[in-house]
């Protein structure tokens, strides 16, 4: 599950555990997946697959906010 929140992006895995994820970079390697890389001391990068490719654009949308506002 992801969640955005105050401008911060989450992963969510209900039940365990939450990571908050700094994206430096985006790839969108085909229509339902996306790959945000972190750089070395945030994880490396996180791979997220979704149901459909709207889903993909959606928060590929959304994060690429976030990666344009850190580089200001």
């Amino acid at each position: 599950m992801i969640r955005f929140e105050r401008n911060v992006f989450y992963v969510v895995d209900p039940g365990k555990n939450i990571f908050e994820v700094d994206p430096k970079r985006l790839e969108q390697t085909d229509g339902v997946t996306l790959i945000a890389e972190t750089g070395f001391w945030y994880y490396g990068r996180a791979s997220m697959r979704f149901d459909s490719a709207t889903d993909a654009d959606t928060v590929e949308r959304k994060l690429r906010l976030l990666v344009h506002s850190r580089l200001k």
